[in-house]
């Protein structure tokens, strides 16, 4: 009479069953990390990417000032806010929003904080105000300059939000082989922007082309 054939104890199965789950997950575990290191490197690219163009919007901006010979064509206003610490504001006589369809006119750039009583998105905005010359100063008859609007009374939703999440932003100008912190002037030499995102902090700069007459 022949032997019943031997099959697998529970315990067997569970045994196989577990060798298997390990030299799988051994066996994956290079492709898990580096499909979340692709992950977080698209991410960063993306961030980087979103940067990289306010950042050139700005530059656009003042490669485009428009010199008159009333008034500044470009103001930096340093502060320093209690929850700000980088609280700059650059206005710029600027012939950007001609090419967006409007006409030459002031383009304004500040960060504002989250608020969620408005519903403001914290970050980096830009504005275009196009009627800041209307007025006159009725002390001195003489037309009022751009650079003294009050940019404090611009809200987010008459701008355009540029990059979201920047938490302050420090603007210097170079000028007399130095940088800056406060400037009223024509085109300068070169710009610097640090753009503030909580613990981090990106430095851009760039040469402006000079016109010697």
């Amino acid at each position: 009479m022949k032997n019943a054939s031997r099959g697998f104890t529970l315990i067997e199965i569970l045994l196989a069953v577990g060798l298997i789950g390990i030299i799988a997950s051994v066996a994956l575990a290079p492709l898990v990390f580096t499909v979340i290191s692709l992950e977080d490197a698209q991410k960063n690219w993306s961030s980087e990417r979103k940067e990289d163009s306010a950042v050139d919007t700005l530059f656009r901006d003042i490669r485009n000032i428009v010199k008159n010979q009333a008034f500044a064509s470009l103001q930096v206003i340093h502060k320093d806010g209690l929850r700000v610490k980088e609280d700059d504001r650059v206005l710029i006589w600027s012939g950007s929003p001609a090419r967006e369809g409007q006409t030459v006119g002031l383009v304004v750039y500040r960060v504002l904080e989250e608020s969620t009583f408005d519903k403001t998105v914290g970050g980096l905005y830009r504005w275009t105000v196009m009627d800041v010359i209307a007025s006159s100063d009725q002390r001195t008859n003489k037309p009022a300059s751009p650079m003294d609007f009050d940019v404090e009374r611009l809200e987010a939703k008459q701008g355009k939000l540029l990059l979201p999440g920047v938490t302050g932003m420090r603007f210097r100008v170079w000028r007399e082989k130095k940088w800056a912190d406060e400037y009223e002037g024509d085109s300068p030499v070169a710009v610097s922007v640090e753009l503030i995102q909580g613990e981090e902090k990106h430095t851009h700069e760039t040469w402006l082309p000079q016109v010697f007459k």
